[in-house]
């Protein structure tokens, strides 16, 4: 499981372009014209030791788009935010290499566990949405399920 993502071609004019370009080709979506951006996140660093880092950009669709899939797609999913940032789809990747057994948080989503760098950079993008609530006083109510 993982967002749309990419390197950054010589064509790109930042890393956001970078981003926008990526998921036009990944998922047919058209971030330009139909998308407003609304920030990035902290650069992440993948743990397997490749020196890049991943910076993810935040989006705002005004509603849910038609996705076409690319070659590297095989299916997408649209999943609900309050049963993850409630916690009732918690779980733990456990990864065996070497004769070493590892256990990283996840989540449940459908039977696919979302885990390792798209559960940290989903996980930077809740707190965030939390702070954002929480700045406002209005608190997220987790009991609601968004339509």
């Amino acid at each position: 499981m993982a967002l749309p993502g990419g390197h950054r071609e010589a064509t790109d004019a930042d890393l956001a372009a970078t981003a926008e370009r990526e998921t036009l080709e990944e998922v047919g979506l058209d971030l330009r014209l139909s998308g407003e951006r609304l920030g990035r996140l902290s650069d992440h660093n993948p743990v397997r030791g490749v020196p890049i880092a991943v910076r993810p950009f935040v989006y705002l669709l005004p509603s849910r788009p038609t996705l076409l899939l690319g070659a590297e797609v095989r299916r997408t999913l649209w999943v609900p935010l309050a049963p993850l940032l409630g916690g009732e789809r918690r779980a733990t990747y456990t990864l065996s290499r070497e004769g070493e057994t590892l256990e990283f948080p996840a989540w449940d989503v459908d039977g696919h566990l979302v885990w390792g760098l798209t559960y940290r950079v989903l996980s930077e993008f809740f707190r965030k949405i939390n702070g954002l609530f929480a700045a406002q006083s209005a608190g997220l109510d987790n009991s609601q399920r968004p339509r």
